[in-house]
């Protein structure tokens, strides 16, 4: 038996063998009654592919026609491809499903006698299910215990207000029943213990609104694309090998010892040389080990991102909302001034406005400050209490009634301009109260009214706080003062190119004063009432003031409306509908658990804002680096495809071997890419959204610096192997001599031209930037790619086995400043932009 803190009976629940049955019989909890899919990575792709078929098939022809060495290389290659894709692949894969893992959301049961954690697609029927203020309904069940039970049933009624909760006996007309609870619903208020009754395509959510649309979370949405991209490009590698075949089926000769051999080696090995320019590097892998590396890094900082899109999502972010109360001020509160003429009545009335066992911060303070002075709110609160009017959002105000010493005292405080109207203040003093109020409002305090109501015997009690006419007592300036680290955090953000709206039930000058004060730039004010009109520009707009918790939904609304991309803070549980409406989700709570668990993207380790910039700042390099990684895959692509059918269409021997277009398109470009995974030159510079990214949409803009990188380098190449193949001087038989040469040449090219390429997209400034900031890992990369071109060109027997030949090192300074001078429109061109 398990007994429940608080619950009066003791539960037994499910035995594990009944666990299985149910699950045998009823399913997963999943609305296809299916066990989860698995999608990862199989290692079978690294050997069923265009470029490991093409590979393999260039070695066995190789070994047929004689090139044993050559045939050895192809091998080797094969074997470096195959396994450098399944490694990357399936560690990348480890964290994949680690992260997808945590995300998932666990509850409370009760089996075999003992409360356990299972999650949400374990739950069967018949299991005995504990929740809480603030968590989702993961299944359909039968209400045992309650305590103050209120749920949230407007996915089916589509009414916000709570319904309450029974045990026991229900009508059998009611849809839904007062002692069941629904998949779907969240739970407002209160504790319970209930049965499970339907799991999956059972419940009610199922049969009223069918199978949610099945979301596929393995790729992100660049992911897809780059995916999608380079499955066009492999076919069309398998339509050039069809051309090349066709092109190359001339080279017959007659003469030859084997004509059938000779023409098949002559047809299919250029042919294949060909078509392997054109398939892409393992792009899709690499930028899912940016994401994974990005998402460790993250996670290194105290940060959970709960998967990869968030970090795409991020990168469109264009503002951040963040609440004024627990993420802008600390959690202390303290009275700084006043303004009445009794100040004695004032302290008694405002403590007799606050609750017995205050947990609100405002109400902590009075209490305190009534101490200080002398008063005793002990004594205060021993008094007879008649009524509690709780805080009202749309009034700003509460309060309560009391018998004290035989009259009825309806003391309240609240916002100065909801509660002035209900005052009676002298005419000598209006003018000093309003311009006092203002006052305290332009220094940051927060600022409330206390007024108290003497009512008659036969007086009747009001319903609500604005049914009685106050006598006003005073004004109460509070001090709440902001976390020393915001305003540098906000500053981070605008330089992460996310501007900062804050929220807040705040007046207008106190929270204008606040702005001011944390950095906000927009300064333009947009108050609760106005929401219902006509507004000003919000993306001018840096304060949303008098805002109630169910004006924040409506603030979203209207933001995303405006065309913003909406990122949001929570701090608890009750923060869920927010976290979910906004693009970007973030919960600052240490421990976040239901609701908010489940639609937040991102959860902070500690309640700093601060901790949030820093992920939303480093998301945001991470993919800006993604993108630089992209380009430069496409660089190397599209250059190697310009210069073979260049190289085809001169008539020339063919220099694009399938070992160096290999070596190139499979080791060369995807080393290159990666340099770009340690990048931080944008944190120190500033970043800008890119909006179309995070709708899954790729800019057509984005492709320009590639293409013309791509075409400096081509033209640099084109040229640089007119002049050292002596092309329309020497004979055939001469040039023919002189390819294992150009290749060579070509690699050095190809090699310092997409390096210099990739220097320049370091930073988004220029190069010289990218350079002060001091990247290491970049710096690395380059000399290693550098050297291992070098080695390769001039180290004999190796670059013999390549099908390559030593050239004049002269030959190789030409040949950088030739690819120096090949990217100077590429950097030009980014400059004309700043």
């Amino acid at each position: 038996m398990a007994q429940i803190t608080d619950f009066k009976n003791e539960y037994n629940g499910l035995k594990p063998e009944e666990v299985a049955a149910n699950i045998k019989l009823y399913g997963y909890n999943s609305d296809t009654k299916l066990d989860e899919k698995t999608k990862g990575y199989s290692p079978a792709r690294a050997f069923f592919n265009l470029r490991f078929v093409l590979l393999l098939a260039a070695a066995v022809l190789s070994f047929f026609y004689g090139g044993i060495v050559t045939g050895i290389v192809l091998v080797i290659l094969c074997g470096i491809c195959a396994a450098s894709e399944i490694i990357v692949n399936t560690r990348c894969d480890e964290y994949f499903f680690q992260m997808k893992r945590r995300s998932k959301t666990e509850f409370r049961v009760v089996r075999n006698g003992e409360v356990v954690t299972v999650r949400r697609e374990q739950l069967v029927p018949d299991d005995i299910l504990i929740l809480s203020e603030g968590e989702s309904v993961p299944a359909d069940a039968h209400l045992l215990e309650i305590h103050d039970l209120t749920v949230d049933e407007s996915i089916f009624t589509g009414s916000k207000t709570p319904v309450t909760k029974i045990t026991g006996a229900d009508s059998l007309n009611e849809d839904l029943k007062k002692s069941c609870i629904y998949k779907g619903t969240k739970i407002v208020s209160g504790r319970l213990a209930a049965r499970v009754t339907a799991t999956g395509v059972d419940t009610k959510a199922f049969k009223t609104f069918g199978a949610p649309a099945e979301t596929d979370e393995y790729y992100t949405s660049l992911e897809k694309l780059v995916l999608r991209t380079s499955n066009v490009f492999t076919i069309i590698a398998a339509v050039m090998l069809v051309f090349g075949c066709l092109f190359n089926f001339t080279a017959i000769d007659i003469n030859s010892e084997n004509p059938i051999l000779n023409t098949l080696y002559n047809t299919l090995y250029p042919s294949i040389a060909f078509a392997l320019c054109f398939i892409p590097a393992q792009t899709v892998s690499i930028v899912r080990l940016y994401y994974i590396k990005g998402a460790k890094k993250i996670e290194s900082r105290n940060t959970v991102i709960k998967n990869l899109k968030t970090i795409e999502h991020i990168n469109a972010v264009t503002c951040v909302c963040i609440d004024k109360s627990g993420t802008v001020t600390k959690n202390r509160t303290e009275v700084a001034e006043e303004l009445t003429a009794n100040s004695a009545m004032l302290t008694n009335i405002s403590v007799l406005a606050c609750c017995k066992n205050p947990t609100d911060p405002i109400d902590q303070a009075i209490i305190l400050n009534a101490t200080f002075k002398g008063a005793d709110p002990k004594e205060l609160h021993e008094n007879e209490l008649i009524k509690e009017y709780p805080f009202n959002e749309t009034l700003g105000a509460a309060g309560n009634l009391w018998n004290v010493n035989g009259s009825r005292l309806l003391c309240i405080k609240g916002a100065p301009e909801k509660l002035l109207p209900l005052c009676d203040v002298p005419n000598d003093m209006l003018y000093t109260v309003q311009n006092k109020r203002i006052s305290y409002g332009k220094q940051g305090y927060n600022v409330l009214v206390v007024a108290f109501a003497q009512l008659g015997e036969d007086e009747p009690i009001p319903e609500e706080i604005d049914s009685a006419r106050y006598s006003f007592m005073g004004l109460i300036a509070f001090d709440n003062p902001t976390r020393d680290y915001i305003p540098a955090a906000v500053r981070n953000c605008y330089k992460a190119g996310i501007r900062v709206v804050m929220l807040t039930g705040d007046s207008p000058e106190t929270a204008g004063a606040v702005a001011a004060k944390i950095g906000i730039k927009e300064q333009g004010i947009v108050t609760g009432d106005m929401l219902e009109g006509e507004l000003p520009d919000l993306k001018e707009t840096g304060v949303f003031a008098r805002i109630t918790g169910e004006q924040k939904a409506v603030v979203i609304k209207k933001l995303k409306e405006a065309g913003e991309i909406v990122a949001i803070t929570g701090e608890s549980a009750s923060d869920s509908n927010i976290l979910e409406l906004a693009d970007v989700g973030i919960s600052l709570a240490k421990n976040v658990s239901g609701a908010a668990f489940e639609v937040c993207d991102i959860m902070t380790g500690d309640d700093s804002f601060e901790t949030a910039v820093d992920t939303m700042r480093n998301a945001r390099q991470i993919h800006g680096n993604v993108k630089r990684c992209i380009s430069a895959s496409l660089t190397g692509l599209v250059t190697v495809i310009l210069f073979a059918v260049v190289n085809l269409v001169l008539g020339s021997q063919f220099i694009l071997t399938p070992v160096l277009a290999t070596i190139i398109s499979a080791l060369i470009v995807p080393a290159a890419a990666f340099m770009f995974i340690e990048n931080n030159a944008d944190l120190k510079t500033g970043m800008n959204p890119s909006v179309y990214i995070g709708q899954g949409v790729l800019r057509k803009g984005f492709f320009i610096r590639p293409v013309v990188q791509a075409l400096g380098i081509t033209a640099a190449e084109v040229i640089f192997y007119l002049i050292s193949s002596g092309y329309g001087v020497n004979s055939a038989e001469t040039v023919s001599n002189l390819t294992p040469q150009s290749s060579a040449n070509f690699l050095l090219i190809f090699v310092f031209g997409l390096l210099i390429s990739c220097w320049v997209n370091l930073s988004e400034k220029s190069i010289i930037t990218a350079i002060k900031s001091g990247q290491s890992f970049a710096g690395t990369v380059t000399g290693i790619l550098v050297a291992a071109a070098l080695i390769v060109v001039f180290v004999p027997f190796l670059n013999t086995a390549l099908g390559l030949a030593s050239v004049d090192l002269m030959m190789v300074v030409i040949a950088l400043v030739v690819t120096v001078v090949s990217q100077l429109p590429a950097e030009l061109m980014k400059l004309s932009r700043k």
